[in-house]
């Protein structure tokens, strides 16, 4: 935890996960999206919210609150003694939010919760999303649990935007890529997009 923010990195081992690899990032999106949602609405009980406080995700793994980066995910591996270790590292703007040039705008719970934000809210969330993820993946899964997490993420995202791809460096200001309409979300976690 850091300025109010978390900073959390947990390790699963990669025979665990009851899903397909790919679909891995999406599950911790959805994760990250129902404890975003569920602290808005406590965070604003019995106040009018006048502007959209809808908890979404981007694809991959971004969780945006008024189409702007509130939490984001990196997965990466290692390998101990013969087992793949999975490291995902959330990033969560509880307090802050960075301010960073970029097309992506960011913000904190704090711009959007009309109530003081106790002082151990990241670590706390910090330890339920360890705990989520982790009863998650020691669980006995389901059958259909790409079909289950797939509907999940859907819940959570807009589709029907206009995105920008990434491209190739232009300039020192940032990425030229295509535009792009997203469509769904495919069976294996890759995007569908519709382009000119």
């Amino acid at each position: 935890v850091s300025d109010g923010n978390l900073y959390v990195t947990i390790c699963l081992p990669m025979h665990r996960i009851p899903v397909m690899i790919t679909l891995l990032p999406l599950q911790v999106a959805v994760v990250v999206a129902q404890r975003v949602a569920k602290f808005l609405e406590a965070c604003t009980v019995g106040v009018t919210v006048k502007e959209d406080n809808n908890v979404r995700v981007k694809w991959l793994n971004d969780v945006l609150i008024r189409d702007r980066k509130v939490s984001g995910t990196l997965i990466e591996n290692e390998i101990v003694n013969g087992t793949t270790w999975l490291l995902i590292g959330v990033g969560l703007n509880v307090n802050a939010a960075p301010n960073i040039a970029s097309k992506r705008l960011a913000c904190a719970w704090s711009d959007v919760c009309t109530l003081p934000i106790p002082p151990q809210t990241a670590y706390a969330i910090g330890q339920d999303l360890a705990i989520a993820l982790s009863d998650w993946a020691y669980s006995d899964g389901e059958n259909n649990a790409n079909e289950i997490l797939l509907r999940k993420w859907r819940s959570f995202a807009e589709f029907g935007k206009e995105y920008e791809l990434r491209g190739n460096v232009v300039d020192e200001q940032g990425y030229q890529g295509e535009r792009v309409i997203v469509v769904d979300i495919e069976n294996d976690g890759q995007l569908r997009v519709r382009d000119q």
